[in-house]
């Protein structure tokens, strides 16, 4: 007898969420076993010797919970939840497909008007995202410029060297997403416009002239799924190798450090 789709994933969730807690229970007894047999030794509490052994549970369970992952999103693919309501059509969707219903031609005022109006607001919206980018361009720039010099650093200055990152860099970061944000907002404004706009063309244009349907060929859902697997498996492959290239390189070591630094200093851990 074959479980259903439901209680499978079902089983996969409950699974996950246990795993998900044992593997948080497990580091922090593994970190209350470091710090408070450290506190009876007299040494560092977090240093890479004292450490490593303790991580070997951890990490092992760590594995076994992204195994877990994986596994439930091949179930939650193979057996997806069956969608019971239908969300609203997209307005860019909408717009797309009143444009392909606009006719070619009117005569009358209204319709010039309307077609007029349609290429002002798709004006309106690539100009203020033309200038959105350009501001995250320049900030980009600037903040890699800043980034980059070394005479913004200063070992004895620790503090006016984070205040001054935060000045330069925090603020073409904000400036970057406030333009984003405000094109966001326009565009969608523009939109309505236009698909009001549409509606007006459609009723005063000549009918005769109507486009003549562009319909093109999609992707077979097999094609599809061959191109998203074939990227998930170039994701993969790359980060796996990065990893073991980091691990081999001693590079793990270092990130090790500057985790334990982290927590200890910054944190307050410990």
């Amino acid at each position: 007898m074959t479980a259903s789709p439901s209680k499978l994933r079902l089983a996969f969730s409950l699974l996950l969420a246990l795993l998900t807690v044992l593997v948080g229970l497990v580091f922090i007894g593994e970190i209350a076993d470091i710090y408070y047999g450290a506190l009876g030794s007299g040494s560092p509490a977090y240093t890479p010797q004292t450490l490593r052994p303790h991580l070997v549970a951890p990490f092992v369970l760590l594995f076994i919970w992204l195994a877990a992952i994986i596994a439930a999103y091949i179930v939650f693919e193979i057996y997806p939840e069956e969608k019971k309501c239908v969300s609203a059509k997209d307005s860019a969707r909408t717009l797309a497909l009143m444009r392909s219903r606009i006719p070619e031609h009117g005569s009358s005022d209204e319709f010039v008007a309307a077609r007029e109006g349609m290429k002002k607001a798709r004006m309106t919206k690539t100009l203020v995202w033309s200038a959105a980018a350009l501001v995250c361009i320049a900030g980009g720039i600037y903040i890699l410029v800043y980034l980059l010099d070394p005479s913004h650093y200063h070992p004895n200055a620790l503090h006016d060297d984070a205040m001054n990152l935060v000045r330069h860099v925090i603020s073409w970061t904000a400036a970057s997403l406030v333009a984003c944000f405000a094109a966001a907002g326009v565009e969608a404004y523009s939109i309505g416009r236009e698909l009001n706009f549409a509606k007006i063309a459609i009723k005063t244009g000549d009918r005769a002239t109507l486009p003549s349907p562009h319909i093109s060929a999609p992707l077979s859902k097999k094609a599809r799924l061959i191109l998203l697997w074939t990227a998930r498996v170039c994701v993969l492959v790359i980060s796996v190798a990065f990893i073991a290239a980091g691990a081999t390189n001693g590079g793990a070591d270092g990130v090790l450090v500057k985790a334990i630094n982290i927590c200890t200093e910054c944190i307050g851990l410990g």
